[in-house]
């Protein structure tokens, strides 16, 4: 019994012969191009790194640090385990409602 040669020449022509008007392929150039675009755009990390070493106003409240660190030193910081954990689960939460 023989075994017939498959030939990978036919399953390329197929795959090279399609039409151009192929929504598929238009699709698919569509992406391409937009890949493309986005490799161009540019990320200056040292401007990053100003815009977040910046100190703003509304983002710290200076006063709650300092009694944090106060507590710190003397041993007296208590921490709710699940004041945390709830904080957790409703930032995953939010983060999988995102992601939908």
């Amino acid at each position: 019994m023989a075994i017939e040669q498959t030939s990978a020449i036919s399953a390329l022509t197929q795959v090279t012969n399609r039409d151009p008007q192929d929504p598929a392929a238009q699709l698919r150039e569509k992406k391409v191009s937009e890949a493309e675009s986005v490799k161009e755009s540019t990320f200056s990390p040292s401007e990053l790194k100003k815009k977040l070493l910046q100190p703003q106003a509304s983002d710290i409240n200076s006063e709650k640090v300092e009694r944090i660190k106060q507590a710190i030193k003397e041993g007296t910081l208590q921490m709710d385990a699940g004041k945390i954990a709830d904080g957790i689960l409703r930032d995953a939460h939010e983060c999988m409602l995102a992601m939908k």
